[in-house]
């Protein structure tokens, strides 16, 4: 029992000094507050840097739900388009491809063809996930050819001879590559109808 009071007598000692330099900084910091509360400037400053805070957490928040973001993490080249065209394709005897990716097909009576877009015909569609060396090189092929070039940044889309479409996402590494449509308009009506351009 006589421990028990001795610490509490030691512990009492020692919060002495802290008591009494907490009391000692009281009055400088109330000054602080007071002189805060008292200036627009300070208040303006605050308030701006809380606006700020908020203007950032806004852009990384609508930036996390945009469906424009990477597609990242996707374990087949099928699973990296948009859902659109990811349910238009067959892909061999299986839904999606292998890690390698490859060539699919829609169907011509597929409504993304509709209104003679495959020329009747069903469109192979060529896709793939490439590291970011060869999308390079595949992206230099495609403009050393002169397409008609619809979008060129992250992402390229283009129509080339032959009324084929280019596409490449170069945040996902995602590349397809189709066959021949009816015409350049057909090439765009598939890119906007498969929703790679939007």
């Amino acid at each position: 029992m006589q421990s028990l009071e001795k610490s509490v007598n030691a512990a009492a000692t020692a919060a002495g000094p802290i008591a009494a330099a907490a009391a000692a900084l009281a009055p400088s910091v109330l000054k602080a507050g007071k002189a805060f509360t008292d200036s627009p400037t300070a208040q303006w400053r605050a308030v701006l840097a809380a606006l700020a805070s908020l203007v950032v957490i806004v852009v990384l928040i609508v930036r996390s739900c945009s469906p424009g973001l990477p597609t990242i993490g996707y374990t087949t080249p099928v699973e990296a388009l948009p859902e659109v065209l990811r349910s238009a394709i067959r892909c061999g005897s299986s839904p999606s491809l292998g890690t390698d990716g490859g060539t699919c097909v829609i169907g011509a009576s597929n409504p993304i063809l509709a209104g003679g877009v495959g020329g009747g015909k069903d469109l192979t569609v060529a896709v793939e996930v490439l590291p970011a060396d060869r999308l390079s090189e595949a992206l230099r092929r495609w403009r050393g050819a002169s397409p008609t070039v619809l979008t060129d940044g992250t992402v390229f889309a283009a129509i080339g001879p032959a009324s084929v479409v280019w596409y490449a996402d170069t945040r996902s590494g995602l590349r397809v590559e189709t066959g021949s449509m009816a015409g350049a308009s057909a090439a765009h009506a598939f890119l906007i109808r498969s929703g790679l351009l939007r």
